[in-house]
């Protein structure tokens, strides 16, 4: 009915899907590479002279706005979100004007049927 679980068989499974993997993960590596080097052999050395210039230009302004920040100290650039949970020892905000005693009616109902549940599901029966 069950699937028979061979603990020793397990880890042979998952060194071959790793073993598999990192060899995907070469191949792809190397594919890649061969490709760079097809089309870059086919370019002009003025181009390439271009492309070499501005990546070590691009590297260049990168590394410096890096070394500007670290030395004026200025924290980096992240967004975050500030979420703010109440406590218990947060007051209940009540709106104002007429609605008022409607607001706390309605919250003291719903604690009037929380209590009423609560007994109803922890009441034991008797004998």
């Amino acid at each position: 009915m069950f699937y028979p679980f061979k603990p020793a068989k397990s880890p042979d499974c998952s060194k071959r899907d790793l073993q598999n993997l990192e060899e995907t993960i070469r191949s792809a590596k190397r594919k890649w590479a061969c490709r760079l080097q097809e089309r870059s052999v086919k370019l002009a050395p003025k181009r390439l002279r271009a492309i070499l210039i501005l990546s070590g230009l691009i590297a260049s302004a990168t590394a410096g706005a890096l070394l500007y920040r670290g030395l004026t100290g200025q924290p980096p650039v992240i967004h975050r979100f500030n979420l703010s949970i109440p406590s218990l020892a947060d007051p209940i905000s009540v709106p104002k004007g007429p609605s008022r005693q409607q607001v706390l009616d309605d919250y003291l109902d719903s604690l009037e049927k929380a209590f009423i549940r609560d007994s109803l599901q922890n009441s034991k029966p008797r004998n």
